[in-house]
């Protein structure tokens, strides 16, 4: 997902977060956050 965001050539900064409600016993939910910054 965040390849398919960046790939843009006017994006210069993307952030994508996954997350997944009741992924693991006794917890509410897991995520996992991913982001890429262009310089240049």
């Amino acid at each position: 997902m965040l390849s398919i965001a960046a790939e843009h050539s006017s994006v210069r900064y993307a952030e994508v977060e996954v997350d997944k409600p009741h992924a693991l016993r006794f917890s509410d939910s897991v995520s996992l956050t991913l982001s890429c910054n262009k310089t240049g």
